[in-house]
């Protein structure tokens, strides 16, 4: 009785990693092959971790940066981010070649106002070369 209770927990278990769609919005020198959240759904007031895969035929040089782009009613929002001094593992540069980098920021309560929004983030050098540019709806738990 214990195994088969122990076989179907692990089964129908919700997992807290799980792939994100998302789709490529324009192209650069970076493909996006997978994106992964965790937790999945996102948990506002608790860290994010964010693990991306893929590969870059440039350098992603310090001082790149990533810009957040939503909207609130019919309101944009952006928000521009230091991506080489938030904490990634590895640290920039990230160099040409396949990569797998896990990112991870604080999630504030206020973000659970975008459930289910469409989101934008890009991906520039410090010459403000786009580097890749994907998009995908949030979840909050």
């Amino acid at each position: 009785m214990n195994k088969l209770f122990i076989i179907l927990l692990f089964l129908f278990a919700p997992f807290t990693t799980s792939s994100v769609p998302f789709e490529v919005c324009d192209e650069g020198p970076i493909n996006i092959t997978n994106l992964d959240f965790t937790p999945n759904p996102i948990v506002a007031g608790q860290d994010l971790t964010v693990n991306i895969e893929g590969s870059t035929q440039v350098e992603v040089q310090q001082g790149s940066t990533l810009t957040l782009a939503t909207y609130e009613w019919l309101f944009p929002i952006h928000q521009t981010f230091d991506f080489c001094k938030m904490s990634i593992n590895p640290p920039c540069p990230i160099n040409i070649g396949d990569f797998n980098l896990n990112v991870t920021y604080p999630i504030p309560e206020l973000a659970k106002k975008f459930d289910g929004k469409l989101v934008n983030l890009t991906l520039s050098n410090p010459d403000n070369t786009l580097l890749t540019c994907i998009e995908f709806t949030v979840h909050f738990a």
